[in-house]
């Protein structure tokens, strides 16, 4: 992905987590975490998605423009998740040969993944993580192979929403809009 594309595609998101942080409450110019957590951590992001949010060797990733957006002005956040990597495009197994390794990379993304039947279920993970936040690109691969409608995917996401919030009630999600061209 393109360095231009991933800080345009970051923006939006930007734009959306902020709005769900002050929607959940949460202190919008300095992040913090939310009532029930200690003072002193900070809020939990759960970047949670497909081959678009993983990225691949060399890539800088949308992950790595949302983390520096959100720190740029001394805010503190944690990225949370199983994995740290990215998708080897020639080398066969994940690498962490990121543009820029300088950032949270922790993530719960997997190349291939679709919603229907995610390799990181979201209850799952929230359940071992416990996230304030999770922001998701996820479901391109069940449109595009035809899996799942729109309706469908609509309906598994109200779901997977209602069984997080089952175990953290005050979880906050972001659900990002799959991109024209990427």
């Amino acid at each position: 992905m393109s360095h231009a594309l991933a800080r345009v595609r970051t923006a939006a998101v930007r734009t959306l987590l902020v709005l769900a942080l002050a929607t959940a409450g949460t202190a919008v110019t300095v992040l913090s975490a939310r009532p029930h957590a200690a003072a002193a951590a900070a809020p939990t992001l759960m970047i949670y998605g497909d081959s678009i949010t993983q990225g691949a060797s060399g890539d800088y990733t949308w992950r790595y423009q949302l983390w520096k957006d959100l720190t740029a002005d001394g805010a503190v956040v944690d990225f949370v998740g199983p994995a740290d990597d990215l998708h080897a495009r020639s080398e066969g197994a994940d690498t962490h040969a990121y543009a820029d390794p300088d950032f949270d990379t922790d993530h719960a993304s997997r190349w291939g993944m679709q919603l229907g039947a995610p390799v990181y279920p979201l209850a799952d993970m929230v359940a071992r993580f416990h996230p304030d936040v999770v922001v998701a690109l996820l479901g391109l691969n069940d449109l595009l192979y035809g899996l799942h409608t729109p309706g469908e995917l609509a309906q598994i996401w109200s779901d997977d929403i209602a069984a997080a919030r089952a175990i953290e009630p005050g979880i906050s999600a972001v659900l990002v809009q799959q991109p024209d061209v990427w």
